[in-house]
C-alpha cells in the first residue's frame, strides 16, 4: 500500500518538467559532436567512440520523459486536448527517431551513404524534438507564447496576428446604484483570480473567463455558467469544491475569489447572469413573504 492520496502516477508525472530537458540537452550534445567530427578526421576519431553512449542515453532519457509526460497528461483538465494530443504525437515521433539514430549509427560501416543517412535521421530528431518542446511550452505558457514577443517578420511567417493589449488589472467599480454586478464586480474578480490561465494569452481547457460571451461558450467541458442556477454552473461548482479536490479552482494554492466576490458571482448567476443586473438590485431587501 502506498497510502492515501491521488496515487503514484500523478506524483511521478510532476517530474516531467524536470526530466524533459535532459534528452534535449543530450541531443544538442550529439549534434554538436557530429558537427565537430565534420571538421577533421582527428576530431572524428576522438568523438566517434563516445557516440554510442551518447545516443543510448538520448534514447533512455527520451523514453523516461515520454512516460512521465503521459502520466502528467492523464488529468488533462487544465490543458487543451488538441494541443496535448499534438505534443504527445510529436514527442513519440522524436523518441522513435532517436532510436533510429542509434540504430543507423551502429549500422554504418564507413560508407558515405550510411553516414549521410545517420546524419539525416539525427537532424530529423532535432527538428521533431524542437517542435515537441515548442508544443510543450504552449501547454504551460499559452499556444502563442513563442510568437508574442517575436519580431514582426517572424510573426508574419508564423501567421500570428498580435492582439491589442487588454487591461490585466481589474477595473475600478463604477460608484452609485447604476454599477453592474457583472461588469463592475464579477468580471474584474474573474480576471484577477483566473485570467492568468483563462484569459487572452492563455486558455487552459480552451476556457476564457474575461467576457460574458466566453463564459457562455465555455471550454472543453461545456458552458462555464448556467443562467438562473449557480449550483449548475461549472465555474461556481469548481470554486466551491473542497480545496483538497483535484477539480478545485484555482489550483496550486492560488488565491481564489473572496467570500464577497463568490457571493456576488452566486447572486448574479441565480438571477439570470444578465449583464444589466445592477448592484442596486443586490442591495434591495427581498420582499417579505406573504
Amino acid at each position: 500500500a502506498l497510502g492515501k492520496g491521488p496515487g503514484l502516477a500523478p506524483f511521478l508525472g510532476r517530474f516531467h518538467p524536470l526530466v524533459v530537458h535532459l534528452p534535449i540537452g543530450v541531443l544538442v550534445l550529439a549534434v554538436t559532436l557530429e558537427l565537430l567530427a565534420l571538421r577533421s578526421s582527428s576530431v572524428k576519431a576522438k568523438v566517434e567512440p563516445a557516440m554510442p553512449a551518447v545516443l543510448s542515453f538520448l534514447v533512455a532519457s527520451g523514453v523516461v520523459a515520454l512516460v512521465l509526460g503521459m502520466l502528467l497528461g492523464q488529468d488533462a483538465g487544465d490543458y487543451s486536448a488538441k494541443l496535448l494530443g499534438r505534443h504527445r504525437l510529436i514527442t513519440f515521433v522524436s523518441v522513435i527517431l532517436a532510436c533510429a539514430a542509434l540504430a543507423t549509427h551502429g549500422a554504418q560501416d564507413g560508407t558515405p551513404a550510411l553516414r549521410a543517412l545517420y546524419r539525416g535521421v539525427l537532424a530529423l530528431t532535432l527538428g521533431a524534438m524542437s517542435l515537441g518542446g515548442h508544443l510543450g511550452g504552449g501547454l504551460s505558457r499559452g499556444e502563442n507564447y513563442l510568437y508574442e514577443l517575436a519580431p514582426s517578420f517572424v510573426q508574419r511567417v508564423a501567421g500570428y496576428t498580435p492582439k491589442k493589449a487588454e487591461p490585466t488589472t481589474a477595473p475600478v467599480a463604477t460608484p452609485g446604484a447604476d454599477a453592474k454586478v457583472f461588469a463592475d464586480v464579477v468580471q474584474p474578480a474573474l480576471i484577477k483570480r483566473c485570467g492568468s490561465c483563462h484569459g487572452e494569452k492563455k486558455q487552459k481547457a480552451d476556457l476564457r473567463v474575461d467576457s460574458l460571451a466566453a463564459l457562455l461558450k465555455g471550454g472543453e467541458t461545456g458552458p462555464a455558467i448556467v443562467p438562473f442556477s449557480a449550483k449548475k454552473s461549472l465555474i461556481h461548482e469548481r470554486m466551491t469544491l473542497p480545496k483538497t479536490s483535484d477539480d478545485y479552482m484555482p489550483p496550486d494554492d492560488k488565491p481564489g475569489l473572496t467570500p464577497d466576490e463568490l457571493a456576488a458571482l452566486e447572486f448574479w448567476l441565480d438571477r439570470g447572469a444578465s449583464p444589466e443586473l445592477t448592484v442596486a438590485a443586490a442591495l434591495t431587501p427581498a420582499a417579505p413573504a406573504l
